[in-house]
């Protein structure tokens, strides 16, 4: 008599290792390159497929302008677009997909055009529509947001103001901020009262830093452009906050605008 064992399978689990697997057979068939600064917002990215010696090149804006220009390279196009970068660096495939991800959901959030999605026949930008590949939940630039520098982090925080730059300012939030919003929503919805103000320089003026709770008040005085004529001065108020040893936004406030003259 044959006894047969009653075997239940976890079907969830078995498509999070069949991903897993095809993840990792994906991260050895592409080499990634990324030229450019990320967190000013832009650069370019070029993907490798070491199994048909093919590449392709992405140049993105995180900006209202999103993914400006695709190309597909031959091999000696490939080794001119490394001769003529000295900033490239080495990224994995998935986070060549989360930076062209964030670009193509700028491209569609601001040009809304949905013949756009047409022009790219790109198996990268079709994947970072799939889950499996771009997913909200789990994309982030933490990897790229070693900042322990206020100055460095104020100079990226209004960067990523000026450029309309969701997702970038989204990551650099603190923990406790995310806690009742997504990065998508967060996205899709963003908005924002200095947007729309043409950032000239910025000093700041005083900084409080709280030892308990490790913890910085930087009051920080904007000098720019506010619509055609008018020239402004705005303060803000920056709270920042360490976690994990790096510096995030805990709380921002615009306190006051002051009109400097008109032309």
């Amino acid at each position: 008599m044959q006894v047969h064992e009653n075997k239940i399978v976890d079907l969830k689990a078995c498509i999070k290792q069949r991903t897993v697997k095809q993840q990792r057979k994906q991260n050895g068939q592409y080499r990634c390159t990324m030229s450019g600064n990320r967190l000013a917002g832009f650069c370019e990215i070029l993907i490798y497929d070491n199994m048909h010696n093919t590449a392709e090149v992405f140049q993105l804006y995180f900006s209202t302008k999103g993914l400006t220009e695709h190309r597909y390279l031959d091999a000696e196009e490939v080794q001119l677009w490394d001769k003529n970068k000295n900033d490239t660096v080495h990224i994995t495939y998935r986070q060549a997909l989360i930076l062209l991800g964030d670009a193509v959901r700028q491209s569609y959030k601001y040009q809304r055009r949905v013949k756009w999605l047409q022009i790219y026949d790109s198996i990268h930008v079709q994947r970072v529509w799939q889950k499996e590949y771009y997913d909200y939940n789990s994309c982030s630039l933490d990897w790229l947001l070693d900042l322990q520098d206020t100055v460095q982090f104020i100079t990226i925080y209004l960067a990523a103001i000026a450029n309309k730059d969701a997702v970038l300012l989204y990551d650099l939030t603190a923990s406790t901020m995310k806690q009742n919003i997504s990065r998508e929503v967060y996205a899709y919805s963003w908005n924002h009262v200095l947007e729309d103000f043409n950032i000239f320089n910025y000093e700041i003026v005083h900084v409080e830093h709280d030892l308990e709770e490790n913890c910085w008040d930087l009051y920080v005085v904007l000098c720019g452009k506010y619509g055609e004529r008018n020239l402004l001065s705005v303060d803000v108020c920056v709270k920042l906050i360490v976690e994990n040893g790096r510096l995030y936004l805990l709380n921002e406030m615009v306190m006051d605008a002051n009109h400097v003259s008109g032309y």
